[in-house]
């Protein structure tokens, strides 16, 4: 499996304290290149940055209810992008019934996680979905 610390990622989510503990947490999990947005507009305009800059998110971690633009309609977004760059990046919702879970993976999360979360929660779904990928 490949090293999992050196991946672009990029948390989305307009609660602050939610922002922290992505922080705090994928400190603890030792990641080197992390960013955060406010909102899905904020996360999208990051995603296409990094993509024309030759450096795209690997992983996108996004919630689900959001002002401006909902984390559902960020990754249908993302899954409809012509780059491989952009659509092939691996997407985390975060949501929280069976319904919105059901509902993210029929439009291309990779998985769900639920609130409240731990780094532990964290770490083993981020390598659940890369599991199979290699350096």
């Amino acid at each position: 499996m490949r090293d999992l610390t050196k991946i672009k990622t990029l948390y989305v989510d307009d609660m602050g304290t939610i922002r922290n503990a992505f922080k705090k947490y994928f400190g603890e999990l030792e990641f080197q290149s992390v960013e955060g947005a406010l909102d899905g507009v904020e996360a999208w305009a990051k995603i296409k940055r990094a993509n024309q800059s030759g450096t795209p998110f690997a992983l996108i971690l996004s919630d689900w209810n959001m002002p401006k633009l909902e984390g559902i309609d960020l990754l249908r977004m993302i899954r409809a992008h012509p780059d491989a760059g952009v659509h092939t990046a691996r997407f985390i919702m975060i949501a929280g019934s069976d319904e919105k879970f059901r509902r993210a993976v029929e439009s291309g999360a990779d998985t769900v996680l639920s609130k409240p979360f731990t780094a532990h929660a964290l770490r083993n779904k981020i390598e659940f979905i890369f599991r199979h990928d290699e350096d």
